[in-house]
């Protein structure tokens, strides 16, 4: 039985959640990991009533967009979308808390899918994206060697041929 051929991703890279109008956000793939995550500002998560399209309920929430801060302001951006499902996590220090998770379209270069991702406050990270297992697999490997396979590395000025 042969494997289909799979992307090979770096240990950070650039994605895009275009449903959100979010250009790039600096992702960190984590195989430790079997959730992925955003970081939002924790005091804008907003639960709103279910309906029919959304028998669990929507969340109204601001993506951190950037980090660097304009006029003493993060860029934000403001999203409303169905609860996909809440659930416990357990970070890396051990604590369980509950987490809500939303559904979006992730791309990152070339390679696009549909994936879960749980609202957290990553403020004190370097990535303000995570990209776990649930992401990851069976898709992409990860080459914990390099960074940046799918997409070029942040601040870096494309190169121009010569005319």
């Amino acid at each position: 039985m042969t494997r289909p051929q799979r992307l090979t991703i770096g240990t950070r890279e650039v994605a895009t959640l275009p449903d959100w109008g979010i250009k790039r956000v600096l992702a960190k793939t984590d195989t430790g990991a079997a959730s992925s995550a955003i970081d939002v500002v924790h005091h804008s998560i907003e639960e709103l009533p279910a309906d029919d399209d959304a028998p669990l309920g929507r969340v109204r929430f601001a993506v951190v967009a950037a980090r660097k801060r304009v006029s003493g302001k993060r860029r934000v951006v403001r999203v409303e979308a169905p609860i996909a499902r809440r659930g416990p996590v357990t970070s890396s220090n051990g604590q369980t808390h509950d987490r809500l998770f939303v559904q979006t379209v992730l791309r990152v270069g070339a390679f696009e899918k549909t994936i879960e991702l749980g609202l957290v406050d990553r403020q004190k990270m370097t990535c303000r994206m995570l990209l776990g297992l649930s992401t990851l697999a069976p898709d992409l490997l990860v080459d914990p060697s390099a960074e940046f396979l799918l997409t070029e590395k942040p601040g870096k000025k494309k190169r121009t041929e010569p005319t």
